[in-house]
């Protein structure tokens, strides 16, 4: 099963901690990050929101869209706070799509007492979707 996350590609760092996350669910898929504007470096508050829960980002997944354009997508799966028209033309083949709306824990409109509080709910959320994702929509889909 080969599964692509995507997300715009700014400081939060969706994609990689949702392949994590899920890679640590289902450490016998295949599973990739991509954003769509490269990062330079991964935040610092997604290391540590990770990290938390044993978990860590690899720098060598930090990848452009069209890293994957020949590769065939079980699902690819977009990631923001709201389907954005940049999602609708990706140069990656897939049979599904699903768009995960996640709040951009760097928004000044947040509020938390502390900026890690931010990310620390964003793994939260993330871990709650995606283990629904893996036991209910994978799972569910290999028993019928």
């Amino acid at each position: 099963m080969e599964i692509l996350f995507i997300c715009s590609g700014g400081s939060s760092c969706k994609s990689l901690m949702a392949k994590a996350i899920l890679q640590s669910i289902a450490p016998d898929l295949h599973i990739y990050s991509a954003g769509i504007k490269p990062i330079q470096t991964i935040h610092p508050m997604a290391l540590t929101a990770l990290q938390e829960i044993g978990l860590s980002i690899d720098s060598q997944d930090m990848k452009l869209p069209t890293a994957f354009k020949d590769t065939l997508m079980d699902y690819l799966i977009t990631l923001g706070e709201q389907t954005k028209e940049e999602y609708h033309h990706l140069p990656v083949q897939y049979k599904h799509k699903l768009h995960l709306t996640f709040a951009n824990p760097n928004r000044a409109d947040r509020h938390f007492a502390d900026p890690q509080d931010a990310y620390s709910h964003l793994r939260d959320e993330m871990s709650n979707e995606l283990d629904y994702f893996y036991h209910r929509i994978l799972k569910g889909k290999a028993a019928q």
